[in-house]
């Protein structure tokens, strides 16, 4: 996943400019799931199951040299209690509302249905800026 939205970019080239907000770094990435293409408007399709709510995913620093992130923690949502088919991921600087920050495809179409948790082994989630 590494598609900023609208909002991201304007904030990274704010602070590169110091023009605009420099306190990019203060905030807590929440995943999401979506069933339709989210985009750089903040678009798109999330989960509405009744026991889904967004997690906070624990970023590892970026490497050196391939400017990528990924999850250091396991990341578990609550078991759905209906189905959901998964077909695309967004970070969010909040656990419901907020902005959308990035969005991307899962490798593959995920159904979720009742009873199952939906979960990330670490390093599933990985973030590049290109």
């Amino acid at each position: 996943m590494a598609e900023l939205t609208n909002y991201d970019a304007n904030l990274i080239q704010g602070a590169m400019v110091a023009s605009g907000p420099v306190a990019y770094a203060t905030w807590t990435p929440f995943v999401a799931l979506f069933s339709t293409a989210p985009d750089a408007t903040g678009a798109g399709t999330e989960c509405t199951d009744a026991t889904y709510a967004r997690k906070a995913v624990p970023y590892g620093a970026p490497g050196a040299t391939t400017r990528q992130c990924a999850n250091n923690a396991i990341i578990t949502f609550a078991a759905f209690t209906g189905s959901f088919t998964v077909h695309y991921l967004a970070i969010f600087d909040a656990v419901s509302g907020g902005n959308m920050r990035r969005f991307g495809t899962t490798d593959i179409n995920v159904a979720v249905g009742a009873g199952v948790q939906p979960t990330f082994a670490i390093g599933a989630l990985t973030d590049t800026l290109t």
